[in-house]
């Protein structure tokens, strides 16, 4: 019960801080601000220069490209270790 007479105030306090906060403000303060017109080019050559390039490294990443991930000199060590660990499998260990 408590929290409904609660919430009931708090609805009640911020439905009256909005009506007054509403009456308050006037539309006869209404303030014209100047208007500014800037002409300038819509991009420097220097952005052009940068946007050229980005596009062109754009159009490169499209393109597939194949990357072998093994590397030729680990692939004999691999190999050598899984050999070792295939004949290791057939040892028993004596538990002491």
């Amino acid at each position: 019960m408590k929290t409904k007479t609660f919430l009931l105030l708090a609805g009640l306090v911020a439905l009256t801080a909005t009506a007054n906060a509403d009456q308050s403000t006037a539309d006869s303060n209404v303030v014209v601000l100047p208007t500014y017109v800037v002409q300038a080019p819509r991009q420097l050559p220097a952005e052009q220069q940068i946007n050229t390039s980005l596009n062109e490294l754009r159009q490169q990443a499209k393109t597939p490209v194949f990357i072998s991930t093994e590397l030729p000199l680990f692939t004999g060590y691999f190999a050598q270790q899984a050999n070792a660990a295939k004949v290791s499998r057939h040892v028993r260990v004596a538990k002491s």
